[in-house]
């Protein structure tokens, strides 16, 4: 990749990442953005599952703890991008998304 590439994506914020992400999901189906993101949660999965391995000392990985970070942000970047893609497609109010994090989260300081 370039270092104008590189520049440009780390000057993105939200606004433009779900800007980009909404442009893509125009160019697929909603059962397309579906079934990628329910590939790429999988994907997420086995990232954390080498990550919890390598943090109980597990032996038998074939990875160093480098190559497992950098496998964690890749997918959680992947899942991030296809979760703002469903949320588009599947006509998701923000708004409301946002009161059921609010009220978890005040949930869970209460229960603290």
């Amino acid at each position: 990749m370039s270092k104008e590439f590189n520049t440009i994506v780390a000057l993105c914020d939200f606004n433009i990442i779900n800007t980009v992400c909404k442009d893509i999901a125009d160019n697929k189906t909603n059962r397309e953005v579906t079934e990628l993101l329910i590939e790429e949660l999988s994907e997420l999965i086995q990232a954390v599952v080498k990550l919890e391995r390598w943090d109980n000392g597990e032996t038998t990985l074939r990875y160093n703890i480098d190559e497992i970070y950098n496998n964690l942000y890749e997918e959680l970047g992947d899942v991030i991008i296809m979760i703002l893609q469903f949320i588009y497609k599947n006509r998701i109010s923000y708004n409301e998304l946002i009161e059921k994090i609010s009220a978890k989260l005040i949930r869970y300081y209460e229960t603290k």
